[in-house]
């Protein structure tokens, strides 16, 4: 074996054991900014029916923005827009389930965005 191959070999082994840490830490507390829930927790803050969770300061945390949604009134017009809202944002029993238990819970989110090569080719302006 060439001197080079094992250190090549413990390269490949230890980016191999760190890829999950990095992984992990790609992840997000915050609402992305073209989240599509996010104009109706706009229009809902603008409207009065939910306090502004971070005034000023945008984009919200998650845990922000459900503990606003919690604490908005769900009696008055826009009641069933709040409770809607909140059932989206929440990450579903299981994955709750699994945070109370202490345990971590992986979530991986993809877009594909293929404009560039539509607007070289003149399909887009």
């Amino acid at each position: 074996m060439p001197p080079t191959t094992p250190v090549l070999l413990a390269a490949a082994v230890l980016l191999g054991a760190l890829t999950p840490l990095r992984a992990r830490a790609q992840a997000s507390p915050y609402l992305p900014l073209d989240d599509p829930r996010l104009p109706l927790l706009e229009h809902l803050i603008a409207r009065g029916d939910v306090a502004d969770p971070s005034p000023h300061v945008r984009p919200f945390r998650r845990a922000d923005a459900m503990r606003a949604l919690e604490a908005a009134d769900t009696g008055g017009p826009s009641g069933s827009l709040v409770r809607a809202l909140r059932a989206e944002l929440d990450e579903g029993p299981a994955t709750h389930a699994a945070h109370q238990a202490g345990r971590t819970v992986n979530r991986f989110e993809g877009r594909l965005q293929a404009t560039l090569g539509l607007s070289r080719r003149g399909v887009l302006p």
